[in-house]
């Protein structure tokens, strides 16, 4: 808002700026006519008001906040821990001396889970092993450990490479594909270890055909732990 001046306010005005009165009277008609000019201008906007001052403190705010949600975003990601599976391998009593099994691969299935390779099935160990399960009656042997996600786990397949007995007979493996598939369901947890133990029947799963040779139609058992739990023999 602007106030208004008449003559006489602005003549005393002249007087009081401008002393002695021996002015010019063009020189106090100008300043008099700035002082009009001076008085109906509009008065400065405030700091606050200007876009040139509060927009680019406003886009700094800005930057800074979409900065933090983005940080904060990235840090609370939940982290998922695995669990872990042990799988061993024993042998029940019989009378075969020897009975030399190699495995070049064992696989397990997880339970509603068609994402993995081959429909579910995940590979666990993938190295070729030899175990004599004649050699493990009444102990056991590790075949292998290997990291998986928890879960609820329902197979196991062993990829058989040969058999032989008693150190010169190689068994005709009558297996699909050479593959061994033992059911037996499980559960993984996180940091926890769980221990699978496949427990053969060394004499009930070769069937002699005569002329030196057999049959290893395998009969095997598993024995699951509970997780966090250690191994146990069989009885």
């Amino acid at each position: 808002m602007t106030e208004e001046y008449n003559d006489s306010d602005l003549e005393k005005m002249l007087k009081d700026i401008y002393k002695p009165e021996t002015a010019s009277p063009q020189f106090k008609e100008r300043l008099r006519r700035q002082l009009v000019e001076a008085a109906s201008r509009p008065a400065p906007r405030p700091l606050w008001f200007r876009p040139m001052v509060w927009a680019p403190v406003a886009a700094a705010v800005a930057l800074g906040l979409i900065a933090y949600f983005a940080v904060a975003s990235l840090t609370s990601t939940h982290t998922v821990r695995s669990g872990s599976l042990a799988v061993w391998v024993t042998d029940a009593p019989g009378e075969v001396q020897t009975l030399d099994v190699t495995v070049s691969e064992i696989q397990v299935h997880r339970a509603g889970d068609d994402s993995a390779s081959d429909d579910g099935w995940i590979t666990v160990i993938s190295q070729p092993v030899t175990f004599d399960l004649i050699a493990l009656r009444d102990v056991q042997e590790l075949l292998g450990e290997e990291e998986l996600d928890p879960g609820h786990y329902t197979q196991v397949r062993l990829i058989v490479d040969n058999v032989t007995v008693n150190d010169e007979i190689e068994a005709e493996i009558k297996l699909p594909s050479g593959e061994l598939k033992v059911v037996g369901q499980f559960e993984i947890k996180a940091d926890c270890t769980t221990a699978l133990t496949l427990d053969f029947d060394a004499e009930a799963s070769l069937q002699y055909t005569g002329e030196g040779k057999a049959v290893f139609q395998p009969v095997v058992k598993p024995i699951i732990g509970e997780p966090c739990q250690e191994a146990t023999t069989p009885d």
